[in-house]
């Protein structure tokens, strides 16, 4: 009877530890811009899966810790402008297809479980491409009430951002060839 009191004790004790928690629901972020190139052209600017240094803001270095561009496998170690360290490894590639999928280790970001793809496809006229940035990921924090910035809406305003701003400066490069 005792160790049933206190069983009971214990749950009524952890109860609002366990209501604090909030369901973390799977978050999507999909970014699509047309861009008055060739499909090949804006592929050849993101394809490299070490070069996200040109064209994404928020890097200040990306290097190759393990295997090749174009290789499942490779791993890139990136170093942001506010000196966050993140590893991502490149899950799925098709240069054929123009697609390639990657996710991010554990790091500094308020994501778990990030899995993104990347691709070019045509336009429907076939006179340019479409870019699309997709990613799906968990919220870090499991409180009910988080930081705006580790919020849903909170990191997929900040996902989105990213995306558009970065998909902004490949446009802008390959327009002007």
């Amino acid at each position: 009877m005792k160790k049933l009191m206190w069983g009971l004790v214990s749950l009524i004790l952890l109860l609002p530890a366990v209501t604090l928690a909030a369901p973390r629901a799977l978050l999507t972020v999909t970014e699509i811009m047309e861009i008055n190139a060739a499909p090949v052209e804006v592929w050849n600017v993101i394809k490299a899966f070490d070069g996200i240094g040109a064209w994404i803001p928020v890097v200040a270095k990306c290097k190759l810790s393990e295997g090749a561009n174009g290789k499942t496998g490779a791993v890139r170690h990136v170093e942001l402008k506010n000196g966050w360290l993140v590893d991502e490894e490149l899950a799925a590639y098709s240069d054929d297809a123009m697609t390639f999928s990657y996710s991010l280790f554990d790091g500094p970001f308020p994501v778990d479980n990030y899995v993104a793809t990347t691709s070019v496809r045509p336009n429907k006229d076939g006179t340019g491409s479409i870019m699309i940035w997709t990613s799906g990921f968990q919220r870090k924090n499991p409180s009910a009430n988080p930081p705006e910035g580790e919020s849903d809406a909170g990191l997929i305003k900040a996902l989105s951002g990213i995306y558009k701003e970065s998909m902004g400066i490949i446009k802008k490069a390959v327009e002007k060839k």
